[in-house]
């Protein structure tokens, strides 16, 4: 768990000191409406969740820090729930460690100006179903829970 701290510290001051600009400019070039009838037809997109959870997140940006904060929070979300079905799946600590992949991954392409930040969101919420798959015991429910 020191880790993940340590990662969401370094990742915050990286992402303060080389993307303040960006973030606010992210957040100047997306908008996010409270309209009911617009948030429904974002639901009804592939990803739709990911996608009004990031544009909600997006809306924060303004304000000096939260980019940077938001954004290492969910870069942290995935590796910790990535970590966590690793853990479950394999008892090999060193496979475990392949739970960086992703937050590397994320590192490599959060300041390219068409990046949208629901791919994140859509990875955190990915491995939070494949932990939660991990933890069902019964093969039964498993094969439930895939189908759903």
């Amino acid at each position: 768990m020191c880790l993940w701290v340590l990662i969401y510290g370094l990742s915050y001051i990286y992402l303060q000191v080389q993307g303040a600009f960006h973030f606010f400019f992210v957040e100047q070039t997306q908008l996010f409406l409270y309209d009911w009838a617009e948030n429904v037809t974002v639901l009804l997109k592939p990803a739709g969740l990911a996608i009004l959870v990031a544009n909600f997140c997006t809306q924060h940006f303004a304000i000096v820090h939260a980019g940077p904060l938001i954004v290492s929070g969910w870069i942290v979300v995935v590796g910790v729930c990535t970590q966590c079905a690793l853990a479950k799946a394999f008892s090999s600590r060193i496979i475990q460690l392949m739970a960086i992949l992703p937050v590397i991954a994320s590192f490599c392409v959060i300041f390219v100006e068409q990046y949208h930040y629901a791919s994140i969101v859509a990875s955190a919420f990915l491995a939070l179903c494949l932990w939660g798959y991990f933890e069902i015991v019964s093969h039964k429910f498993r094969l439930a829970y895939v189908w759903v």
